[in-house]
């Protein structure tokens, strides 16, 4: 039997998994745009918000920084996640980013500003932009990559704009009590687009085929 040659063994491992469907390549670039919007969004008003509650401006920058921190600590779980599926890891990145949503707009009716920055952490975990580069890297074949990657950094690029564009279309939504306001809208606002993005993801999303 004949030994691959070294160029051969190169294509098998590249090789990917199989075609993956239009609505499932969507589905991830649209979680990588969710997240980078729902990053920015809190930006504009999180120093207010730490005032609202009690606390200095400054903290601002602690409020903000709660995502990152959680993000780092949840790619080593997404990467392993992935090897086994792409539609649990995403679901749970997104289950991740709508509870933290709702605490982060909870923090306000609740006094809490405990509850922003666990909430602001838990968005942090659904960060899924590790998965959607690993779904790129396993899914798509070598001549497609390119395209799909430039894809992939449009889509954050967009959502690094639209998040504070859309937390400054809120503040002229009229605000009148704790349960909705300037400051907790964007939680809301994020709440109700992740629950929407969860229920296509569970619908319509599907693991490309494994080798």
């Amino acid at each position: 039997e004949r030994i691959p040659s070294e160029e051969e063994l190169e294509e098998i491992l590249q090789a990917p998994r199989g075609k993956p469907s239009p609505m499932s390549s969507f589905l991830n670039l649209m979680s990588t745009f969710l997240f980078l919007t729902n990053y920015y969004i809190a930006a504009p008003t999180s120093g207010a918000y730490a005032a609202k509650l009690g606390s200095n401006e400054t903290l601002a920058g602690l409020v903000i920084g709660m995502t990152p921190i959680a993000a780092l600590a949840s790619t080593f779980l997404y990467s392993w996640w992935t090897s086994y599926s792409y539609k649990a890891a995403l679901f749970f990145a997104s289950s991740c980013a709508l509870i933290g949503n709702t605490l982060y707009a909870l923090g306000l009716p609740c006094s809490s500003l405990t509850l922003v920055l666990v909430g602001r952490l838990l968005v942090g975990f659904g960060s899924c932009r590790s998965i959607n580069r690993r779904y790129i890297a396993d899914s798509y074949s070598r001549d497609e990559r390119t395209a799909a990657s430039a894809a992939f950094v449009t889509a954050g690029s967009l959502g690094m704009a639209a998040g504070p564009a859309l937390a400054a279309a809120l503040d002229f939504i009229p605000s009148g009590d704790v349960y909705w306001s300037v400051e907790n809208a964007p939680g809301w606002v994020m709440t109700f687009v992740w629950l929407v993005y969860l229920v296509a993801l569970v619908l319509y999303f599907r693991d490309p085929p494994k080798p």
